[in-house]
């Protein structure tokens, strides 16, 4: 068991609370605050815990001990280290090793040519498995095959050729807005096309497993000079109306920009 952010917690708890009750809480709400406590609480047990599996790198080593346990990581001690310097080479060896994998495979998956985003999730169909969400430039069927193969292609060289990776294409899901726009001495129309183009940018870019937030919306549309006021009014998600705030784009899922209606 590896030790889990509270940030980590937080987005686990949110998104299976989201799952039982179809809803999103309000960020600053009690239970938003109540959730966030308790995703600290959990990351101090999960530390303990590892503390408590590793002996060897937390306890007060020294000497020919803090040797032999170099020796073991292929770790050696440099010429006139102190205990405590070389200690903290052997920690930080540790961890970057148990993170170096993942790393490297989504590291490999940067600045592709014919996908958005591509993603790695490790252990998705037991140990030794891994899904590839990936997410086309364009959803039509050339571009899919290009990125499915690119993904494939970056990714060979980084990962054990013994697993199991299963690469997907999330379902796209349109989503449309209503909007309201006031501005005393901008060009409307223009205001409009500027923020409808940074609309789709954002929604169609947007990685797995991230929310679409109504409110990153009106501070972007804020922003630019001249514009007064500006509102989401409404977000409608594969034609479904949603009250909420911040909608969650599941793994399986790609939100996609369809169209703007604004209200006068």
């Amino acid at each position: 068991m590896a030790v889990r952010s509270a940030e980590d917690i937080s987005k686990t708890i949110k998104n299976d609370f989201l799952g039982l009750t179809g809803k999103v809480y309000r960020d600053g709400s009690a239970i938003d605050y109540f959730t966030e406590a308790v995703s600290r609480s959990m990351e101090d047990a999960y530390t303990e815990i590892e503390k408590a599996k590793n002996p060897h790198i937390y306890t007060n080593l020294s000497g020919d001990n803090l040797d032999k346990m170099g020796v073991f990581v292929d770790v050696t001690r440099q010429k006139d280290e102190g205990d405590e310097d070389y200690l903290y080479r052997i920690m930080n060896w540790t961890y970057l090793k148990a993170g170096a994998n993942l790393t490297a495979v989504n590291d490999s998956l940067l600045n592709l040519e014919y996908a958005s985003n591509a993603q790695y999730y490790p252990g998705i169909h037991g140990a030794g498995t891994g899904v590839v969400y990936v997410i086309p430039t364009k959803y039509d069927d050339d571009t899919i095959a290009k990125a499915l193969k690119e993904a494939k292609d970056r990714i060979k060289n980084v990962i054990s050729p013994e697993s199991y990776t299963e690469y997907i294409i999330p379902t796209p899901l349109p989503v449309d807005f209503v909007c309201h726009l006031e501005t005393e001495i901008g060009d409307t129309d223009y205001l409009k096309s500027l923020i409808v183009k940074e609309i789709k940018e954002y929604v169609d870019a947007i990685p797995p497993n991230e929310y679409l937030s109504l409110g990153k919306i009106n501070r972007m549309a804020m922003a630019h000079d001249n514009v007064d006021f500006f509102s989401v009014d409404g977000i409608y998600i594969n034609g479904t109306f949603s009250s909420d705030t911040k909608v969650l784009q599941e793994l399986e899922t790609k939100f996609l920009y369809q169209e703007t209606t604004w209200r006068d």
